[in-house]
């Protein structure tokens, strides 16, 4: 057999002397500068060297830090419409206020790329959960799956919108208060450890926001949650004023005003179930506004009553009366911090139910230690 030969066009492509020698100078130039590219990179994190950097937000000024101690449970990257995903537009209008039980709806998540790689083949997926004050991956209800490329930080693409292709109904048993859960993951950026806890994995995101009527009974609310409470874990009922309850109003109810309210610790359900006359002094920041604690300016202090008043306190067995019942049978119940509330702030003025227009926004935030791990943030609105 006769040797085969290349093709007649690659004669003449063999590099010139002076090409060879341009090369070997380019390449010393090049080794010589490594090891000082290689020690300036050492300092640096994943996102400012050539990797992915998947972030789906949490709370607002975001950028992917982790573990972080604030209210993660309201997350602004994650949204609804109501209908069909195929009758559902690219770009809602807005965060898709409450939704309704029976009914499908659609499921969006933004999901960014801080990172200078693109990314290609990147899985988004959904999921609901019962109410719940601890997100278990055993309890996960998964709605659909999305895939989306991004390009790297800075270009056009960097970060999209990504509408989930199955419609969510949510289930009528739960009244439609269920909690949705978003991850991003790809493999140049796998979501790891801890992949179901916002406050240590940047790839998932949670919105456990309700919005209920005042008046409404939410017995059924309050034991699903409490079946749901972390172990060896206290929660905490606070009251919202604007400033705090910002991003859960936008979220949830943005055609309604703010209650005019101040801040306050409603009262504390202890590890040990004893009801807690909580300080507002050992409240951490983060309990409060959704920011992350290293976005720029920090997370904003809730402004104090002015000397000589007192702050209104919601009158919240009228507004979610909780089962009388049920909090006397079982005293671990999370029904007795609801009832016991009256009592713990004993002497301070009752706030009157929510007008027709109007929302009051109460958070149950749920302690390890002083950590946040969990929580629920309830919009009551007039009736």
């Amino acid at each position: 057999m006769s040797e085969q030969k290349p093709p007649k066009w690659f004669e003449g492509q063999a590099p010139s002397a002076a090409d060879v020698k341009d090369w070997e100078r380019r390449r010393h130039a090049f080794l010589k500068e490594l090891p000082g590219i290689l020690e300036r990179r050492k300092g640096r994190g994943r996102a400012e060297n050539f990797y992915p950097y998947l972030l789906v937000r949490s709370v607002l000024g975001d950028r992917g830090d982790r573990p972080f101690n604030a209210c993660f449970w309201e997350s602004p990257d994650i949204w609804t419409a109501q209908g069909d995903p195929d009758a559902s537009p690219a770009l809602p209008p807005d965060h898709g206020g409450s939704v309704t039980a029976g009914k499908p709806h659609t499921v969006y998540a933004h999901v960014w790329n801080l990172g200078f790689a693109p990314l290609a083949g990147i899985f988004v997926e959904f999921y609901w959960f019962d109410p719940s004050l601890g997100i278990s991956g055993t309890y996960a209800n998964l709605i659909g799956v999305a895939r989306v490329e991004l390009a790297g930080r800075g270009m056009q693409g960097s970060h999209k919108l990504v509408k989930c292709p199955i419609a969510w109904v949510p289930q009528m048993q739960n009244g439609g208060h269920e909690c949705l859960v978003v991850r991003a993951t790809g493999i140049g950026d796998p979501a790891g450890a801890n992949e179901w806890s916002p406050w240590l994995n940047r790839h998932v995101a949670q919105r456990n926001i309700t919005v209920v009527q005042s008046g409404a009974a939410v017995s059924s609310l309050l034991t699903k949650l409490n079946d749901s409470r972390p172990f060896n874990t206290r929660i905490q009922l606070i009251q919202l004023s604007a400033q705090e309850a910002h991003l859960a109003h936008r979220i949830a109810a943005p055609r309604l005003n703010l209650a005019r309210l101040d801040t306050r610790v409603l009262g504390e359900l202890g590890i040990g179930n004893e009801l807690v006359a909580a300080k507002f002094d050992r409240l951490p920041t983060g309990a409060l506004a959704a920011v992350h604690p290293m976005a720029e300016g920090g997370v904003p202090l809730p402004a104090r009553p002015s000397e000589g008043r007192k702050s209104a306190v919601i009158d919240l067995m009228r507004v979610l009366p909780a089962g009388r019942a049920t909090a006397r049978r079982e005293p671990t119940h999370l029904a007795r911090l609801f009832r016991g509330i009256a009592d713990l702030n004993l002497g301070a003025p009752r706030q009157p139910p929510p007008a027709k227009d109007e929302a009051q926004v109460v958070r149950l935030a749920t302690y390890s230690g002083e950590q946040l791990v969990g929580g629920y943030t309830v919009l009551v609105t007039g009736r």
